[in-house]
């Protein structure tokens, strides 16, 4: 035994115990980072419920932290879901195994299972999700040639992304659908890493200046905002207002984007996309002119859909493209007879005779 004995295989796929959220959840620190993200931090910790296979991600700057984030995770989840959580699943960290980590769980009565040493099959859902998110970070930030500190906002657009993907445990639905119990919208997805014109509103800038500034796209807010990284200022802006062309991208070593010049063919390019508002429908081929190489850039822009308002349901509406038997366009004006034309229908309403009589008097 002393000279021959090995190690046995773990089973490939372990049984699932939960039968509803928050009974299991497993976590894990990864890092350090060598390069810090924009907020400065190192690492990143992930806490993903086995029932669900929703996952929570927290950028930290130390692992010592871990701590504190796991008790805003354990607020959050546990006010959302309405559920308390039950058991967590760590590795034997030091971040992990603190004398405060351990008196928190037993006071709120959460059994805090720590896998042994050398072995983090028995952590295994986190492990493979934390490998899975780092994976599609490298791709992501190379697929742009993103810098390396932005693989913070990477991370977290990984797990939004993750959230709303399909997994070969659950069956015909999406982790945040089985959290949340609400399928989830991926309409509003765009390309990570994407050049994006963030519209100026007209109280912050001058007659003559430009509209909208250039911006990289590099996630969504809560509030259904997209989160834009500003290049020049290098720091991370929110707003509604946003046009995303999703083949062109910032050229991060000349601090430029390569449509110096370009001229937009389609009326439809002239107002910017407001973010949680559109009806998507089949896409639209809008064709952008590049001046600089005199070359034809296509790309997709959802088609909106026209929405007649509530108060012209009493109306007759025409398309403008609409043409007669004689090929003219054929334009309808509807007005409303609020007061007669002529003195024959004056002497027909009561109203009007009574007025009238009030002024011969």
């Amino acid at each position: 035994m002393a000279g021959k004995e090995t190690r046995r295989p773990f089973q490939t796929n372990m049984k699932m115990r939960a039968k509803e959220c928050l009974v299991v959840v497993y976590s894990e620190v990864c890092g350090p980072f060598e390069v810090p993200s924009l907020g400065g931090n190192k690492y990143f910790i992930t806490f993903v419920d086995e029932y669900s296979r929703m996952i929570w991600m927290y950028v930290i700057k130390m692992k010592s932290a871990a701590f504190e984030f796991f008790l805003r995770f354990k607020a959050n989840v546990e006010r959302e879901s309405g559920k308390l959580l039950k058991t967590l699943r760590t590795d034997g960290g030091g971040e992990f195994t603190s004398n405060a980590f351990e008196n928190n769980c037993q006071a709120n009565g959460i059994m805090h299972e720590v896998t042994t040493l050398y072995t983090p099959q028995h952590n295994a859902l986190a492990e493979t999700r934390n490998k899975t998110i780092l994976n599609m970070v490298r791709n992501l930030l190379k697929e742009k040639g993103l810098p390396h500190k932005l693989w913070g906002e990477t991370a977290s657009m990984v797990v939004y992304i993750l959230n709303r993907c399909p997994t070969k445990v659950l069956e015909a639905v999406v982790p945040l659908k089985v959290w949340s119990g609400v399928k989830p919208a991926v309409e509003h997805f765009r390309v990570f890493g994407s050049l994006a014109f963030k519209h100026i509103p007209d109280q912050r800038r001058t007659k003559l200046q430009d509209k909208s500034t250039t911006m990289v796209f590099i996630g969504y807010h809560p509030t259904g905002a997209y989160k834009l990284f500003d290049p020049n200022q290098e720091k991370v802006v929110l707003s509604i207002y946003v046009l995303v062309l999703e083949d062109q991208s910032w050229d991060w070593e000349n601090k430029q984007t390569s449509l110096k010049k370009c001229t937009l063919d389609s009326a439809t390019l002239t107002e910017f996309e407001k973010v949680g508002s559109r009806i998507e429908t089949a896409p639209e081929t809008v064709t952008i002119r590049n001046m600089t190489r005199a070359q034809d850039v296509v790309t997709q822009k959802p088609q909106r859909e026209i929405v007649v308002p509530h108060r012209f349901a009493d109306f007759e509406m025409v398309a403008d493209e609409l043409v007669d038997d004689d090929g003219d366009l054929v334009y309808i004006s509807l007005m409303a007879r609020a007061e007669p034309i002529d003195e024959k229908e004056v002497v027909t309403q009561p109203i009007w005779r009574d007025a009238m009589h009030e002024e011969l008097k």
